[in-house]
């Protein structure tokens, strides 16, 4: 039996969630895990639709799109075959309900994103991860 069976790696562009990727890659490929991979894009919550709010929300999925890029180009590299998932919405309950679905064993994520003044107000995307999450999470720094 696998130590664990299907990964789910959580990548938002940042340095460390490049070295979770890394890391979750060597664990699928050394124990034969299936990998998915997520990138969550948050939508700006507006009451009224200004062309700068809609250009920004849109610059955001391209981000995505560019993150969940290199990471198939990462996964073929390595000789992993992972799902790719673009998600949107809150990106802690994403990850953790699209770990739920998919029946992760294991979330694997950085230890810092790249929005430092979510973190501040609101707590970051791993902890939030850390307390909502019904499997384990390993958190790269």
């Amino acid at each position: 039996m696998l130590l664990f069976e299907r990964i789910l790696v959580a990548l938002d562009g940042s340095k460390q969630s490049g070295k979770a990727l890394g890391l979750a890659l060597k664990l699928s490929k050394s124990s034969g895990a299936q990998l998915s991979v997520i990138n969550v894009v948050e939508p700006i919550a507006w009451t009224v639709a200004t062309t700068d709010a809609i250009i920004l929300e849109e610059k955001m999925f391209e981000f995505q799109k560019t993150v969940l890029d290199k990471a198939r180009k990462e996964c073929a590299k390595a000789g992993v075959k992972a799902k790719i998932i673009a998600g949107k919405g809150r990106p802690a309950d994403v990850i953790v309900k699209t770990a739920e679905k998919s029946k992760a064993d294991l979330i694997v994520l950085g230890s810092k994103g790249l929005s430092q003044i979510d973190k501040l107000l609101l707590g970051s995307v791993s902890d939030r991860v850390t307390q909502q999450a019904h499997c384990a999470v390993l958190i790269v720094k």
